[in-house]
């Protein structure tokens, strides 16, 4: 602990000597090294790592990184770690799902949270989502979220995503989703509201215990014009709304939520502890 404390300080508060350069690199090496033999990640790789600061924020920075955790991959052509913040920023990438069977680009998403005693949250915002391909059949065909009603059809085909925005929460025991993104006619929202889990689940194990079904929650969906034309699209007049039990959905969209509910997250509390 006292040798990591002296690289940290070196790595931040040294010039770009050749001794602050060394203590980062065996900083940095010790932490991918942890993150694969204890982190549970497959791979973490970098091309180059540089430091800097912006708006008086310490800042740590990598090139052509690329990340798996429980199969699935993440590619960025740069990405920018606030390491006292620990906030997260990517840039020029795309995602692939633990089965490959789909994969997105995106321009740029930004990952920060607030861990405390009685609560966790994630907050989560993307530009430029579009799809990559991959081997479904029919991948462009519209389907309905849920079983019951058909408010909104969704599809894996190719259109951008110009944004999105992803949140999770749980205070206490209550537990909140909100998944929202814009299309060329408006904007969608997903929300999930007051559900009951254990106090103390952390936000990994909330959106396994979501996927399974371990939890009763219901699903509220609504279209409509966006909110407004800034970075975190939302709804503001509801053109068309539909409620239904979320064990209701539609199976296809799992495997795209455990990424985001699950893999994201555990990856996050990780950087975080």
């Amino acid at each position: 602990m006292l040798r990591e404390l002296g690289l940290g300080l070196v790595l931040m508060l040294a010039g770009d000597g050749e001794l602050a350069r060394r203590a980062g690199d065996a900083l940095i090496r010790d932490k991918v090294r942890d993150a694969i033999e204890e982190g549970g990640f497959e791979e973490v790789a970098y091309a180059d790592w540089d430091k800097g600061y912006r708006e008086g924020r310490f800042w740590v920075g990598f090139d052509s990184v690329a990340v798996v955790r429980r199969g699935a991959r993440l590619e960025a052509s740069a990405a920018r770690i606030f390491p006292l913040s620990v906030a997260l920023e990517f840039e020029a990438g795309r995602v692939v799902t633990a089965s490959r069977a789909r994969s997105w680009s995106f321009d740029r998403v930004t990952v920060d949270g607030d861990f405390s005693l009685f609560s966790e949250g994630l907050e989560v915002r993307g530009a430029g989502l579009e799809d990559g391909g991959g081997a479904d059949v029919g991948a462009a065909e519209r389907f309905c979220l849920f079983r019951d009603g058909c408010a909104y059809e969704a599809s894996f085909g190719s259109a951008r995503v110009p944004a999105f925005a992803l949140e999770v929460a749980r205070r206490g025991g209550d537990a909140r989703v909100r998944f929202a993104w814009e299309e060329t006619e408006g904007c969608v929202e997903l929300l999930l509201e007051d559900v009951a889990v254990p106090r103390g689940t952390a936000l990994a194990a909330l959106g396994e215990g979501l996927l399974a079904d371990r939890w009763p929650a219901t699903a509220v969906l609504r279209e409509g014009r966006c909110a407004s034309a800034g970075p975190v699209p939302g709804v503001a007049e509801v053109r068309a709304e539909e409620q239904a039990p979320w064990a209701s959905r539609d199976p296809r969209i799992d495997e795209v939520l455990a990424v985001l509910l699950v893999a994201l997250p555990e990856a996050y509390a990780y950087l975080v502890e």
